[in-house]
């Protein structure tokens, strides 16, 4: 009965496979089409916009971009979470409520900086397409600044939530709050542009056009070098000004912040201006 069942199925398929494709080459269906008078207007987007767009489309289509930032955006609140949970299970006096607010700072930019590891190349990794940069009609800063964007809101989100965590469970109070807020916000985009300058200074695009990688890249090495100095400069100062005066604090170490951080805005205006204007 198999052995029937099978030679009848073959030659039922045979049967009607052969006049099914003489019928489907013979009629021309694929050159038949409905003319619909369909108009769409164009939409002008800003350059800005579309270049902030450009960098982020490229980084949820690369998986190392992509996880080395999300993975840095939601380790930092867990983080954060969790410390605060084990220092609010302890019994602390006055310093220890200062060291509480001065570890989650370090653990907040440790966490922040280290996702600038890769600003610290995201020039060079164009590789032979860098030149693009200088030959786009739109203005060169428009296509630098851009591919920093995505990196910096989010980052800049996961600080927000961050701290948010630690205010439920500090004893600062809201001008405290802010500014410490301020301070790892300042601080990250301030280190954020000193390895994007670094890379403009110092560009590895020959290493990414020959060989799409570069595994000792000397930008991403001293961006995380400058990540433990910074972090743990920032957490010394805040920790001295604490015992010092805790009600005034982080309203020094934000104020001290903000000025370097504007000379970091300067400063990387200026060597781009220098490297890719044409002159």
């Amino acid at each position: 009965y198999c052995f029937a069942l099978i030679i009848a199925m073959f030659a039922l398929a045979f049967l009607i496979s052969r006049p099914l494709f003489f019928k489907m080459a013979a009629k021309p269906f694929e050159y038949r089409k409905v003319t619909r008078d369909f108009k769409r207007k164009n939409k002008k987007t800003n350059s800005f916009l579309s270049a902030v767009k450009a960098q982020a489309l490229l980084i949820l289509r690369t998986s190392d971009d992509l996880f080395a930032l999300m993975g840095c955006a939601v380790a930092m609140p867990i983080l954060i979470l969790l410390l605060n949970r084990i220092f609010a299970a302890m019994s602390t006096k006055a310093l220890g409520d200062y060291m509480t607010a001065c570890f989650n700072m370090l653990i907040i930019l440790l966490v922040a900086l280290a996702s600038n590891t890769k600003i610290a190349s995201i020039y060079s990794r164009e590789g032979a397409a860098a030149y693009l940069n200088k030959t786009r009609p739109n203005e060169y800063r428009t296509n630098l600044i851009a591919k920093l964007v995505p990196n910096a809101v989010v980052i800049t989100i996961s600080i927000i939530t961050s701290v948010s965590i630690f205010a439920g469970f500090s004893t600062l109070n809201v001008v405290g709050r802010i500014f410490f807020s301020l301070t790892a916000i300042v601080t990250y985009l301030m280190h954020l542009l000193w390895c994007a300058e670094t890379d403009v200074m110092n560009p590895q695009t020959s290493h990414y056009a020959t060989t799409g990688d570069h595994p000792n890249n000397p930008n991403e090495t001293k961006s995380t070098i400058t990540m433990f100095i910074v972090s743990f400069a920032v957490f010394l100062v805040g920790l001295f000004l604490s015992v010092e005066d805790v009600r005034i604090s982080w309203i020094k170490v934000g104020l001290v912040c903000i000025a370097l951080f504007a000379y970091r805005i300067w400063s990387y205006l200026s060597k781009i201006k220098y490297f890719y204007k044409e002159k």
